[in-house]
């Protein structure tokens, strides 16, 4: 019942989300990138390859963020 108890169950469940979504990376080979987005929460996750083979460039202007793959996009 307590704010604490909250942000520890909260940091719980999303340390298990990070953990297979990690697990999920890890079965990927080659160039990729993408954007996940959350229209509840408003949430945005881009990812791209470890090795930064195809780039995330992103912006931002007043209430508006943007990305792209290349910066002339932007």
């Amino acid at each position: 019942g307590t704010l604490l108890a909250a942000f520890e169950d909260l940091a719980q469940r999303l340390a298990g989300r990070l953990e297979a979504i990690g697990d999920w990376f890890n079965g990927i080979d080659g160039c990729f990138a993408f954007a996940l987005i959350d229209p509840v929460s408003r949430k945005i996750l881009l990812a791209n390859d470890r090795y930064g083979g195809m780039p995330i460039y992103t912006g931002r202007d007043k209430d508006a963020f943007y990305w792209a793959s290349e910066v002339k996009a932007i």
